[in-house]
């Protein structure tokens, strides 16, 4: 396990092997929900992309519809034992609860009504199920 130096003075965990590949780059470090990750970017001319560590490491192309879970929620531990190709659902099903969500699957406040929401995804397409006055109702519906 080696160390690569960030931005922010934060540091990104990977394997022996995939360092020196890695540390040729100026990463930094970005937050997303509830973890941070490493990226670049990539200059094509005058146009950029971005590329996340993790993905690089799995040999993943922006775009590709796949997904990795990091086993242990850390998005800055890199190594390849803590890392899984998954699909949308399943990293979903290990997120922490955000601002605003309760401990229910598919359920989150609504400020604006003051009420709870349940939320399930069917082909990529999220639906909202009505709105109810408990997180469990919500939950309830949700199931």
């Amino acid at each position: 396990m080696k160390i690569i130096k960030l931005s922010q003075g934060c540091e990104a965990l990977v394997d022996d092997k995939d360092f020196e590949m890695l540390n040729k780059f100026n990463w930094c470090v970005i937050k997303s929900r509830n973890t941070f990750y490493a990226r670049r970017t990539k200059w094509n001319g005058n146009k950029s992309h971005s590329i996340i560590m993790h993905r690089l490491i799995m040999g993943l192309e922006k775009g590709d519809g796949s997904q990795i879970d990091h086993r242990d929620g850390n998005g800055l531990n890199n190594i390849k034992s803590n890392l899984r190709l998954c699909t949308s659902s399943q990293n979903r099903q290990n997120q922490f609860a955000i601002e605003g969500n309760v401990n229910f699957k598919g359920v989150g406040f609504n400020k604006r009504s003051g009420k709870y929401r349940a939320r399930i995804m069917k082909h990529g397409e999220q639906y909202s199920l009505n709105e109810h006055k408990t997180p469990k109702q919500a939950a309830l519906a949700y199931n």
